[in-house]
């Protein structure tokens, strides 16, 4: 990704989203409350662990 503002933008959006689906099945599995706009829970996970890796592996802000 070649814009730091925008990948940190990203990032936190998608981390943001990522953590609202958690919560929403959380909130499903305990209650039984269901929300009325649902998250892709499994598309998220993959993005986010795409992102992760991408992080790790970014030399840039990886210390040597």
């Amino acid at each position: 990704m070649s814009n730091p503002i925008k990948d940190i933008e990203y990032s936190d959006k998608l981390n943001c989203n990522f953590s609202e689906a958690l919560y929403q099945k959380m909130i499903e599995r305990r209650f039984g409350i269901d929300s009325c706009c649902k998250l892709d829970l499994n598309k998220l996970e993959i993005e986010k662990e795409l992102l992760d890796l991408n992080n790790i592996i970014d030399t840039g802000l990886t210390p040597v």
